[in-house]
């Protein structure tokens, strides 16, 4: 979708949270970094399995203290969430906590992932 985006110059308010179990698993980061040069989508990138590798880049799980600081108006944004069951339940957790309405999150499972 961001590829696309790029390619229509689809600018759009978005943030994009990519949560990996290692740096070395992010995927398509040269585009992403591209979006958010050329049309403004902020990736906020998390690596649950090591130290932060690099500059820009939290480690540890997703915690409501990340998604507040780098969507401070979390409250008003509609969530697309998509990944393993597990990963999206767990987010699911953290932003019903985070006082987000359900009808606010829109979720999408990756079918054969555990």
């Amino acid at each position: 979708m961001i590829k696309y985006m790029l390619d229509t110059k689809d600018a759009r308010t978005a943030t994009l949270i990519y949560s990996n179990k290692t740096a070395e698993e992010i995927a398509y980061k040269d585009i992403l970094d591209r979006a958010e040069n050329e049309l403004g989508i902020k990736t906020v990138y998390c690596v649950t399995r090591e130290q932060a590798p690099a500059s820009g880049i939290s480690a540890g799980p997703l915690r409501p203290g990340i998604i507040a600081r780098e969507i401070p108006d979390y409250r008003e944004r509609l969530f697309f969430v998509s990944g393993p069951p597990a990963m999206v339940a767990a987010f699911l957790e953290i932003l019903r906590a985070m006082g987000v309405p359900r009808r606010k999150i829109k979720i999408d499972f990756f079918p054969g992932l555990a």
